[in-house]
């Protein structure tokens, strides 16, 4: 293949090798960013090079073709579209935290590093699809019941003193069920959680819950604390679940819950807490103020008919499906 390359595929072969010798052998570069530059590629882009060279160390993991250039940019344009969703899972692989119109971004210079200037791309609200179907994938990936979110975030009920309740959830990433849900003080989420566990409880009892394929085993759970200690809870989800991975997000609440459930449960709307911040005044300009048993009815409601609509869209079966592994984890979590 080199002696089929012009002297412009020879030297951007040639950069690019040396910078991933360089970058693979600890010295040279302190971030992959200036080995990204050295490269003369977008930072995506060497994090895919350099997976493909580790793989196997040839001019094609370089990314450099000895195709004559109108004939490269035929392939280019033909591969485009079947590769988006690939180049989406790298870019979002990156930087997964990052908003939708920046992963878009991503997306579009680790496709135009790739293709060159010559071949027109999908526009920014394709790019922006992908990427949201490529998020959606993520969230949904696993069986039900095997991975949770223990999340709280703002909500639209206010106490009688004007303040705000906060909700906390316990969600399935893989169905977006609120599994159970209870409201509370975001300073002490370990409580809220507990009582969410106790309402999960009391929602598995519906048919519909039951006939779910749930599996075996909680393989994972993300918390959420408030300003209290969250080692209770890591302590009795270890306990309820040997083997269960493990995070903790300290960026404040509601990332998980909004991405899941939207910005409004039914019409409560719904925002995410930091220490500090006060909670946006149009979302709270109608919010209902009502006392903690009225409070807790009303948000019964609303997850019902959230999670009515969740259900069109899960797989149930005709008889019982086995949630043992999950009711030992909210049992556990319940009498914490």
């Amino acid at each position: 293949m080199w002696a089929l390359m012009d002297e412009e595929q020879r030297k951007r072969a040639l950069q690019r090798g040396a910078a991933l010798i360089r970058w693979n052998s600890g010295e040279g570069f302190r971030t992959a960013a200036e080995a990204a530059v050295a490269a003369g590629v977008k930072l995506v882009r060497f994090y895919q090079m350099n997976k493909d060279w580790n793989a196997h160390r040839s001019l094609s993991a370089l990314g450099v073709s000895a195709a004559p250039r109108a004939r490269r940019m035929k392939a280019v344009r033909a591969d485009l579209g079947a590769n988006l969703q690939a180049a989406a899972a790298v870019v979002v692989d990156a930087d997964e935290e990052a908003s939708v119109r920046q992963l878009a971004l991503d997306l579009e210079n680790a496709l135009r590093s790739n293709v060159g200037s010559e071949v027109t791309l999908p526009s920014h609200n394709t790019l922006r699809s992908v990427i949201e179907a490529e998020l959606r994938r993520r969230r949904r990936k696993g069986r039900p019941g095997e991975h949770l979110l223990l999340d709280h975030c703002g909500c639209g009920i206010l106490r009688p003193d004007l303040t705000a309740y906060e909700m906390f959830a316990i969600l399935d990433s893989a169905t977006h069920l609120v599994i159970g849900a209870s409201l509370g003080d975001g300073d002490e989420a370990m409580p809220g959680y507990s009582l969410a566990a106790a309402d999960a409880l009391e929602r598995l009892g519906d048919q519909r819950l039951r006939r779910i394929d749930w599996a075996q085993r909680v393989a994972h759970a993300q918390v959420v604390p408030g300003e209290d200690d969250p080692r209770v809870a890591l302590d009795v989800l270890r306990g309820a679940a040997p083997g269960i991975g493990l995070n903790v997000t300290k960026k404040g609440g509601g990332r998980y819950i909004l991405s899941r459930v939207g910005p409004q449960l039914g019409v409560l709307p719904l925002w995410r807490t930091r220490p500090g911040l006060d909670p946006p005044r149009t979302l709270i300009r109608r919010a209902p103020v009502l006392e903690p048993d009225a409070a807790a009815a009303r948000l019964k409601l609303e997850v019902t008919a959230h999670n009515d609509e969740m259900l069109e869209h899960v797989l149930q079966g005709d008889g019982d499906g086995d949630d043992t592994a999950l009711r030992a984890m909210l049992s556990a979590l319940a009498g914490m």
